[in-house]
């Protein structure tokens, strides 16, 4: 079966189970902790603000069935991501997991779906694209690649 979801309904679930997760927090180290919402699975997502506008989140979860997602154009972090085990793939082919890796600029994210399921095992790092170009200064301070910001 496949479940079809706007972004917001998805951030509705994601929200509803964070409020429930609050007393499972498995460490006080963490600074984010949620199960996946019961209706479409089993497993968490753990988060640690490492710096300042750069987070870690481990994700392990597995989905009962496909989950299509919809999303609008929206503001989006930098983003790097890898799965170890599943997949999300997006309408245009775009893939992480199997092999593939996830690198998403900072801005505005385009209108898209994406189709994930199965047990998904992985790694999303998120930063601004301002501490980004904090490690790849130019001997003036300016950053080697202007297009980061």
């Amino acid at each position: 079966m496949t479940i079809t979801l706007t972004l917001k309904d998805s951030q509705e679930l994601w929200d509803e189970a964070i409020q429930n997760s609050r007393h499972n927090l498995p460490s006080q180290e963490l600074d984010f902790y949620s199960q996946l919402p019961r209706q479409l699975g089993k497993g968490d997502i753990q988060g640690i603000e490492l710096h300042p506008n750069f987070r870690l989140g481990i994700i392990d979860y597995e989905y009962h069935d496909h989950i299509v997602t919809k999303s609008p154009n929206w503001d989006h972090p930098l983003q790097f991501a890898v799965y170890l085990s599943g997949k999300a793939v997006d309408q245009n082919g775009g893939q992480v997991g199997e092999g593939h890796t996830l690198i998403s600029g900072s801005g505005i994210q385009r209108k898209m779906t994406v189709q994930e399921s199965g047990r998904l095992v992985g790694v999303n790092i998120e930063m601004s694209g301002e501490l980004l170009r904090n490690f790849f200064p130019q001997k003036r301070g300016k950053c080697l690649w202007s297009w980061i910001y």
